[in-house]
């Protein structure tokens, strides 16, 4: 074998293992969770139920495994029905024509790919939990935390 060759080959091994070791670094760091897309779903499939059946089907699905998110962004389990409800439903439509757009699963994979590129600008690892979802026009992004330099 041409040495060149060889060359190229361990040095495209040794790109592929440091690749993929910041993946699993990245992802080790920073959750992203797409509830979006069951949330769409769900709401599409029980559109036209009573109310008291979509509310339950939302509680189960949606509400209670994200219960920290909803209760941080909108408050209990009172005031996320309420919303839903009031509000939400209403905006379904558009939610549908935004998630054409805008596919969940390539955003959930552009912000991991985009916090390995930060940690090989910064050398820190982006670090929590980002959701996808549909909700009110607000936002909560967190806080930054500063280590304090000795």
């Amino acid at each position: 074998m041409n040495i060149k060759l060889i060359f190229s080959l361990v040095l495209l091994i040794n790109a592929s293992c440091t690749s993929q070791k910041r993946t699993i670094e990245a992802e080790e760091n920073l959750k992203v969770y797409d509830i979006g897309t069951k949330q769409l779903q769900l709401l599409n499939q029980f559109r036209d139920f009573c109310t008291i059946e979509r509310n339950e089907v939302l509680i189960d699905s949606i509400y209670l495994p994200n219960l920290a998110l909803w209760n941080g962004l909108l408050g209990d389990e009172s005031s996320f029905i309420k919303w839903l409800n009031e509000k939400g439903i209403q905006q379904l439509d558009n939610w549908n024509t935004k998630s054409k757009n805008i596919n969940p699963n390539y955003l959930a994979h552009r912000i991991l790919e985009t916090a390995i590129e930060m940690h090989q600008l910064t050398g820190y690892f982006a670090k929590g939990n980002w959701f996808i979802f549909y909700g009110p026009s607000w936002a909560n992004l967190g806080g930054l935390t500063m280590q304090q330099c000795l």
